[in-house]
């Protein structure tokens, strides 16, 4: 009867233990996704993106810069925010850490790189003559740059994902 009772403590400990543990496992996975503050920014009706877009077909380039200062901050404080996570013994949680920071920094450069496209706008309403073209042939070069960093956000979101994949397995977590 004793070794019964033994036993069902050891496996009320462990349950218990699992279950928080695994209960961390989900808070830190929410605090990494930050799907709510990236959506506000990007997507959002009244997000900074959107703002931005509605200041440049106004050809209001000095609020549209406003905007993308704006955008830098709001893209360090969740970089700030999961740099500042401590995945503690999670299994993965360090390298999901690593990886969602890294995306968020590609998101970030993507974003901010507008600062280089706006000027350029500047440059070109002020051109004129030979000088216009080589102006717009610049533009065409600042988006093929875009491109690739395009190209870096993909990248950077396979890894995460397939980060957030195996922090999901090793802790035992149905997909976010």
């Amino acid at each position: 009867m004793e070794k019964l009772n033994k036993a069902v403590l050891f496996l009320m400990i462990t349950l218990s233990f699992f279950s928080c543990g695994k209960q961390k496992a989900a808070d830190f996975r929410k605090a990494i996704l930050q799907e709510k503050q990236i959506s506000h920014i990007l997507i959002h009706e009244k997000g900074s993106e959107s703002r931005k877009l509605d200041y440049l077909i106004q050809h209001d380039f000095n609020k549209a810069l406003s905007v993308v200062d704006t955008q830098e901050t709001e893209f360090d404080a969740i970089i700030k925010q999961i740099e500042a996570l401590q995945p503690d013994d999670l299994a993965m949680g360090q390298q999901l850490k690593q990886t969602a920071a890294g995306y968020y920094k590609s998101l970030k450069e993507l974003h901010l790189y507008s600062r280089q496209e706006i000027a350029q706008e500047i440059t070109i309403k002020n051109a004129k003559g030979e000088q216009l073209d080589k102006e717009l042939d610049r533009l065409l070069e600042l988006s093929k740059e875009k491109r690739k960093l395009y190209q870096n956000v993909y990248e950077a979101e396979r890894l995460f994902s397939n980060a957030m994949r195996k922090f999901n397995e090793a802790n035992d977590l149905d997909p976010a």
